[in-house]
């Protein structure tokens, strides 16, 4: 047996060592069989603030899908499993569906899911019994963290909304917000409220070349703040440790803007990698208790923003 991690240790999965996987992320992964290579597994955690239903015990909603044929619902809380098959409208993959859902008090919820894709539909007649017994055993023997997470503090909540960005930035916004991207590629989301700002998010990945075999986030942050200092920010501060580190400032104003900034460290080894969060608005409006409020929430998502380290 192999072991497969996701959501930055919210579940731990066993592999047979036999399957492969062609293609992991932070929530998920492909996994594909040598012996059957058209056929594809492939699993995704997700995660869920709803502490409403954690207190009744109840997550069939998160779970259970209403309709779906020869499904089945088994398990005792915390966990729940469902599983189901079906062959989608216009087409030959048939494909069968195992969610195994988890209880973490007092507020979360997780959601692991297999999605057993088998294209052409004769090819069933021909698949092996346990192939889908080994996907349900993988699912029921999964072993979620008794603690948070870092998909945890992204969980999806009521009035938030999780936006990603290439596949290495994850933080939660106001679900009202509206993000996009330029044509030159930046990032940016759009409060699209009386605040009237913008959420732009930048970032930079770094080899250290002074010879050290590690490096330090906290001290990366620390070390920026010169920078930032000459460039005229106030109310700087460092917070964070060795492996993830925030640095805050209020930028000087630029042409009636007031922009504030949150950036984030985080280092493996010699490489690291800074994101850099700024919230610009109008400086007429930036003492008002709106954007007083919106800074506040944007530093609360910063601090539970997901960042892997982009690799060179």
């Amino acid at each position: 047996m192999k072991q497969i991690s996701f959501g930055g240790g919210t579940v731990i999965l066993d592999l047979p060592d036999e399957w492969d996987v062609s293609d992991i992320e932070f929530m998920g992964a492909t996994i594909v069989f040598p012996q059957y290579p058209a056929i594809r597994l492939q699993i995704t955690v997700n995660c869920y603030e709803h502490p409403e239903s954690v207190a009744c015990d109840d997550i069939s909603c998160f779970v259970f899908e209403e309709g779906m044929p020869f499904s089945e619902d088994s398990g005792v809380a915390p966990e729940t499993l469902f599983a189901y098959g079906f062959l989608p409208a216009d087409s030959q993959t048939y494909v069968q569906i195992f969610k195994w859902g988890h209880i973490l008090p007092p507020t979360h919820i997780r959601v692991l899911v297999a999605r057993l894709e088998t294209p052409f539909i004769e090819n069933i007649e021909n698949l092996p019994d346990t192939l889908p017994m080994q996907v349900l055993e993988l699912i029921e023997t999964s072993r979620f963290s008794n603690v948070i997470t870092p998909l945890d503090r992204i969980a999806l909540a009521q009035g938030l909304q999780l936006i990603q960005v290439e596949n290495h930035i994850f933080i939660r916004v106001p679900s009202w917000w509206k993000s996009g991207r330029t044509e030159g590629g930046r990032y940016y989301c759009d409060t699209m409220d009386v605040v009237d700002g913008t959420l732009w998010i930048d970032w930079d990945s770094f080899r250290d070349l002074s010879g050290v075999t590690r490096i330090s986030a906290r001290e990366k942050a620390q070390q920026f703040t010169e920078i930032v200092d000459e460039m005229g920010h106030l109310d700087i501060i460092v917070e964070g440790d060795e492996e993830k580190a925030f640095l805050w400032s209020d930028g000087p104003d630029a042409d009636g803007l007031a922009i504030f900034y949150g950036r984030v460290f985080v280092v493996d080894k010699a490489q690291f990698t800074m994101v850099t969060f700024s919230l610009v608005v109008t400086d007429v409006e930036a003492d008002t208790p709106l954007v007083l409020a919106c800074r506040k929430a944007v530093q609360r998502e910063v601090r539970n923003a997901v960042v892997l380290l982009d690799r060179l």
